[in-house]
């Protein structure tokens, strides 16, 4: 048996659409109905990282409706990747998100990109605050703060399981001498 893909794709196929297995001994084509899922799965998987950035991270929500949020968004095992304790990111998350939302009260996030494939999402950002909550041990300076974040979003089943980011966040918070960072 042969394992060209451009004759195995066929008229009705793409062979971008097929792919080897894991062990390189199969070639794979799914049927168009599990690939018109997967578009759809990707479809609200953006949906899902749009909403979590635009409206649960937000200085205006309310910090209850944020841990409600992350209980339904944020798989219980999420692991973040470049967060302060990686291997509890659900609870590291439900412990620093408020904290950070009282003390940055105005704080927004603009999704400039958002792409999605698969199981994955990749998202662009640009994020202001302006300083001006206390919260234990790091009272209010005034000071406003603009930073950019790229994230890589692992999704299952229309919640966040992994994350991988890279940005300026970080050394905005150092601006602001937060006393959250690792």
């Amino acid at each position: 048996m042969t394992t060209d893909p451009t004759l195995l794709a066929g008229p009705h196929r793409h062979s971008h659409d097929c792919y080897w297995d894991h062990t390189g001994a199969a070639w794979h084509c799914p049927p168009r109905h599990e690939r018109d899922s997967d578009q759809a799965t990707a479809a609200r998987n953006k949906e899902v990282a749009r909403r979590w950035f635009t409206e649960t991270v937000n200085g205006a929500t309310d910090p209850a409706a944020v841990l409600d949020e992350i209980d339904r968004v944020v798989d219980p095992g999420f692991v973040d990747h470049d967060g302060p304790d990686p291997e509890h990111g659900h609870a590291a998350l439900r412990t620093l998100l408020p904290k950070l939302l009282r003390a940055l009260p105005d704080a927004a996030l603009t999704v400039e990109h958002l792409i999605s494939e698969g199981d994955l999402v990749a998202v662009r950002l640009r994020g202001h605050a302006t300083h001006t909550g206390s919260v234990p041990g790091w009272p209010a300076t005034g000071r406003e703060v603009r930073w950019t974040e790229n994230e890589i979003l692992r999704m299952r089943a229309g919640r966040l399981v992994e994350s991988w980011g890279e940005g300026t966040l970080d050394d905005a918070l150092r601006r602001l001498d937060c006393p959250y960072l690792g």
